[in-house]
């Protein structure tokens, strides 16, 4: 006896009741395979209106609704990085102390603007203990270290700490210079707070009169 005569057998001797149970399973199974690429299709459909929602919020500074889009985003599809910046900006302005775990997830990242990883640094800086933010900064790419945005974000924590000398040094090591306004006011924060030592050790500050 052939397979296929075997199995009309077999289910000529099924039960009615069984019959219906194993036709639901077949077409409940179909539909699904059915249905998957569509709601796979709905559902970027739905995060992208998000994205796109969220990024209008924080043009118009609804940072609430901004960081809540943003977090569906990413809950719905972590591989939608552009929501990352998104949360970071609107975290920050509500003060959201998970803000500096997004600038860190952002600056882990590759496909980022250097606009968003400046500000994510900065985020950095201004939230993260100290030796979080030293150890940080010597893990950056060189990319990241000769950038006036990161010096400067990482000389203001610096000062801030009382940490002149380490700031000095910082500023010397640099091969690009720092804006010019934020240069000399860095400059004179650092004379300063360094008094004549560090003015010792900034012979270029004397001579630009930023005593």
């Amino acid at each position: 006896m052939s397979l296929i005569a075997r199995c009309r057998d077999r289910w000529a001797d099924l039960h009615p009741f069984w019959r219906i149970v194993l036709v639901a399973v077949l077409l409940a199974a179909l539909a699904f395979a059915a249905g998957r690429p569509a709601l796979g299709v709905y559902r970027d459909l739905r995060t992208g209106r998000r994205l796109t929602a969220a990024q209008d919020a924080l043009g118009k500074q609804l940072h609430v609704e901004a960081r809540d889009l943003s977090l569906q985003v990413l809950r719905s599809d972590s591989s939608r990085q552009e929501a990352i910046p998104v949360l970071l900006r609107s975290a920050d302005a509500l003060g959201d102390p998970r803000r500096s775990e997004v600038a860190h997830a952002l600056l882990a990242g590759k496909d980022f603007t250097p606009d968003d990883r400046g500000f994510a640094w900065q985020v950095v800086c201004r939230s993260s203990p100290t030796w979080f933010v030293m150890v940080f900064w010597s893990q950056l790419p060189e990319s990241d270290k000769s950038s006036p945005v990161f010096v400067a974000a990482l000389f203001d924590r610096m000062l801030r700490e009382d940490l002149t000398g380490d700031a000095a040094h910082l500023l010397q090591e640099q091969k690009q210079p720092l804006p010019a306004e934020r240069e000399v006011r860095l400059k004179r924060l650092l004379v300063a707070k360094g008094t004549d030592e560090a003015a010792n050790r900034l012979p270029w500050c004397r001579a630009a009169s930023c005593g």
